[in-house]
Parts: structure tokens; sequence; C-alpha cells
């Protein structure tokens, strides 16, 4: 996607031996999102048209009708909008419209045979419940077909469909009270339309989001197929994210782990291994590359050798303490230069919430305080990222934090 003459996005080809890029689509409000199609013979495009604005000569009145809880800014009013998915082929003339809403919706999956996932949000009678659903769109219908999870008040996003398309891999969270922040992994079968939990342990987190500060743009996959059989998903643990497999029958094996953060990662062809980005507490940001079943992974890059060599990076000390039923876990940043024993002025760094949080990754801020001879306080207030047992929405007492300080 790129910007056209008007400065509209819009979709273009590039051929890997050079040249101009080319122009593909022309919608007059350009496109927000495309999808390749699995025949090669084009993609899938979603435009969201802006409905004909009213004159603008006073006195002028607005009915409003529907309102998102909680939106904000120019998306505020669905009415002016409408949102249409269009099959696009390498001819700027072969465009077929295949669906159109009135409410916002994306397209997170196609599969190899052509049938399509879509998210999109749904009113609930509880405004400060705001759920998602799926929608499968099969090659041939004219609407698509809403996935029943059973879970009324979720909000779920499809990753991706198996590789022979009968099962559809998505995340969510359950959302089965307003506190519950934890993201897990569903299956459903794209025939009978039945969902199940990936996972048996519902205190299992899905996900790589870390508090953190040098890798921007990820793509922000969660999970894969590696066949039809078994997916591949980021797994955070004790503010640690590694890699993990489980298959069909529930049974599970360690990719990646230890005391660092995977950021990123994508699948072989053939699902056998797998190239990841990770950064650890001290270390910026490296590429790896890991066989399915191999002990030691194999750096491919490191581009930060030349910053790691010149710069001075603190590894933090651990800390723990259990309060009001609660394993709160954080790290202390020593000052660089600053004698231990000595006394010296430290931050407390807070993040902000409900899904963020610290671990073992790189924070370039934190470096830069702790250099600067600040010693630098982190807290996270669970034993992990965010779990369904050990955090929920309710606030920890500020005397947690004053403990810390004194």
């Amino acid at each position: 996607m790129s910007h056209d003459a008007a400065g509209h996005d819009q979709v273009f080809t590039q051929a890997f031996t050079g040249g101009a890029a080319t122009q593909r689509t022309w919608f007059a409000d350009g496109v927000t999102g495309f999808q390749w199609d699995p025949t090669g013979d084009g993609w899938f495009v979603q435009v969201t048209e802006q409905h004909p604005q009213h004159p603008t000569t006073l006195p002028h009145a607005t009915r409003v009708t529907r309102l998102h809880y909680q939106d904000n800014g120019p998306w505020l009013l669905d009415e002016r909008r409408r949102f249409l998915l269009y099959k696009q082929g390498w001819a700027q003339a072969a465009t077929q419209q295949l669906y159109q809403d009135d409410t916002t919706f994306t397209l997170a999956a196609v599969s190899a045979q052509g049938q399509l996932a879509l998210d999109r949000t749904v009113a609930t009678d509880r405004p400060q419940r705001v759920a998602s659903v799926l929608l499968l769109l099969t090659p041939g219908q004219d609407q698509p077909v809403r996935l029943d999870t059973g879970m009324e008040f979720g909000t779920f996003s499809a990753v991706a469909f198996s590789p022979d398309g009968h099962q559809l891999l998505f995340a969510g969270n359950p959302n089965e009270d307003t506190g519950w922040l934890s993201q897990t992994l569903f299956v459903a079968d794209c025939q009978s339309g039945a969902v199940r939990r990936v996972f048996d342990d519902e205190d299992v987190e899905i996900g790589a989001e870390l508090a953190a500060d040098t890798q921007q743009n990820l793509s922000g996959r969660v999970a894969a197929w590696n066949d039809n059989q078994q997916i591949t998903y980021a797994s955070s643990r004790h503010g640690c994210v590694g890699l993990r497999t489980i298959d069909n029958d529930g049974h599970t094996q360690v990719v990646v782990d230890g005391r660092l953060h995977v950021t990123d990662f994508a699948l072989t062809a053939d699902g056998q291994g797998v190239y990841y980005t990770q950064s650890t507490i001290t270390t910026p940001s490296q590429l790896y590359y890991c066989a399915v079943g191999a002990s030691e992974p194999e750096l491919v890059y490191d581009p930060n050798t030349t910053w790691s060599q010149e710069h001075t990076t603190v590894a933090p000390d651990d800390f723990s303490f259990d309060r009001e039923g609660r394993h709160l876990q954080g790290w202390y940043y020593r000052p660089v230069g600053v004698p231990a024993g000595t006394a010296h002025p430290a931050i407390l760094y807070v993040h902000g919430g409900p899904f963020a949080a610290y671990g073992e990754t790189f924070y370039h801020e934190l470096q830069v305080l702790a250099n600067a001879g600040y010693g630098v306080i982190t807290l996270n207030r669970g034993a992990g990222r965010r779990t369904a047992t050990t955090l929920h929405t309710t606030s920890l007492p500020i005397m947690v934090i004053m403990i810390l300080l004194t």
C-alpha cells in the first residue's frame, strides 16, 4: 500500500527486477487494507467510503442514532461511513463487491480455498462491554455466517486458516467478567462451526506484548499453523515471552525459552522451522532461526553489534513479594558509576494498563536513566504479564507502591 496522486492509500505492485511500482486500485477514498487472493489472481481489498456530507449552510441539525462507547475523534459517528469488501483482479475493471456493512470490520484471514474470515464489532446490551465476533464468508455466498463462540461479550480476532482450510485459528478474550484481561487461542471447525479452546489451562497467556521501545511495526502475530495438526504460539510467562507448539491432542513442546522476549516470528513454508526476533534486558534486537524440536537456535543477524560495543547496559536485579493475595514481580536497575551501598536518586517507572507490563526485554529509556545515574524501579501487578488468576482490573492499594520506596 502507498499513496496515490491524491494522497489516498492504494494497492501497488513492484517487480523484483526493479522499475516503477504499478498502481492496482483506484478507489476514490483509498483502501484500508488488503489480503492476497490465494490463487494469485489478485487480492481482496477493504474500502471505507464516506457518506455524502450534509450542506454546511446553517441552520442544520444532525440526528445521532448510533454511538460507540469510548469512541473518539473523527470516527465518532458510524452513520457517515460504510465499509466494503471487494475482490480485485490485476485489471482495474476486474472488481467485484463481496460484502458491505455499516459497522466496521476487518478482513483478518484468507484460506487457500478462498474462504474469508472477518472480525466485526457488535453492540451489546451493556455499553461498557463492547464485543467482537467472527464472520465466515464463503465464495459464492451473498452474506457471511457468524461463528457461534457461545461467549456473548468476548472479543475475538481471526489468526489463520489451517492449510487444508477446514479449521480457523483465532485469538480472543472470553471477557467472562469485566476484569478478564487474558488472551487465549481457539479453533473453529469451518464446516460444523464447533469451537474449542486450545488450552485446558485457563492461565496460559498468549501474545508478545511487553513494555519496550526498541522495535516498531511488528506484525502482531500471536500464533501460526505448522500444519493441519500443530500450532506454534507466543507464550508469555513471568515476564518472559517464548515460543511453544501444541497439537490437536493438547501435547505441547518448547521451541524457544529463557529470559528473553520473542517479539515477532514467522514459520518456514514447511512449518518445521521458525525465524524470530528477540530482545533481552541487555540486548536490543536480534534475528534467530530455530528448527522445531532443535535444542539450540542459530543467530542469523545482529543489527546492534556496534551499538552494544559502544554502550553500557544494566542487567537489573529481580525482586518479588506477596501482598494481599498477589505475587508481585519487579526489576531494579542500579545506576551506572554509583558504588554499591551509596545513596542515589531512584525513579519509580510506572507503566500504563491494563495490558502493558514489564519483562525480560530491552527498554531503552530505562537504560538511559540508569546510565545517567538514577536507580530505576519497575513493577508488575501479577506474577506474569497478566493472567486469569493474578490480574484483574481491581487496583492495587497505593501502599504496595509506598513499601518499595521506604
